[in-house]
């Protein structure tokens, strides 16, 4: 199924990701620092390119919602963007990155009508990548969890308004 509303916000992604490493503290190590390290790369995300649809998590409302992420891969980062789906209606969530900052994979999003936040990697990112950040409001943790190549779990973790909070979000590629 092809998403054609998202092809606008392409372009503004584009140049979203293009303002981000070019404003953060970019450090580009070479691949034989990298090895040396054992640091994670961004190679080790490229398996999110392409277009993720979560249609089961809020299914069930009336009428049904789901979720979809789209990412883009580039030399030096990953960038996308999430969107909410309610019947033919769209509506963006936040725009998001993963770049190398600092030698460590970092994950950016810009929440609609909000702030830039980051994450960073506290794994090792085999299978799954955890992303934190314990000074945001919620969530605290992300974690992008690689089921299989169709397959993606992207669970967000925190306490919000003193509540402790975890919900998993299950996407199919398309």
């Amino acid at each position: 199924m092809q998403y054609k509303f998202l092809s606008k916000y392409f372009a503004f992604t584009v140049m979203f990701a293009s303002l981000l490493v070019f404003s953060q503290c970019y450090n580009q190590s070479n691949e034989a620092t990298k090895e040396s390290k054992n640091i994670v790369s961004i190679d080790n995300v490229r398996f999110l390119e392409g277009t993720w649809v979560d249609r089961k998590t809020f299914g069930f409302k009336s009428p049904p919602q789901h979720f979809v992420e789209v990412w883009k891969s580039y030399p030096d980062s990953m960038s996308g963007a999430a969107y909410m789906v309610i019947e033919n209606d769209s509506s963006l969530m936040e725009l998001i990155s993963i770049v190398m900052i600092n030698e460590k994979l970092t994950y950016i999003a810009r929440p609609k009508n909000q702030s830039l936040v980051s994450f960073t990697l506290i794994n090792d990112g085999k299978e799954s990548f955890v992303f934190e950040n314990k000074a945001n409001d919620y969530p605290q943790k992300l974690t992008y969890k690689n089921i299989s190549k169709d397959s993606l779990h992207i669970t967000l973790d925190g306490i919000s308004k003193g509540i402790p909070r975890t919900i998993t979000f299950k996407y199919q590629k398309e």
